[in-house]
């Protein structure tokens, strides 16, 4: 139900995550082979490439494994909903 597209380094200022959301599943390469619903992206600066990504790919890994997670990521109405949800 969920992507974590191949990390690739390009020059950015901030380390940036990005989260597309879709009402209807997407076919997509995913681990399970199933449509996703949610897609994660991180733009990460290349300083960052060898600790930072690491530490976000373990705290997204750690909320996937709630079953409800993707569920709860869907009922999100606001940015401060979202941020909250992420903690």
């Amino acid at each position: 139900m969920v992507n974590l597209p191949q990390l690739v380094i390009l020059p950015f200022s901030n380390t940036t995550i990005a989260i597309g959301l879709s009402k209807l599943p997407i076919e997509w390469e995913s681990l399970d082979g199933e449509p996703v619903t949610a897609v994660i992206l991180f733009a990460v600066r290349d300083k960052d490439s060898n600790t930072l990504h690491l530490k976000l790919l373990q705290k997204v890994a750690m909320l996937l494994a709630d079953e409800g997670f993707i569920d709860k990521l869907h009922k999100v109405s606001s940015k401060e909903e979202l941020i909250e949800l992420l903690k």
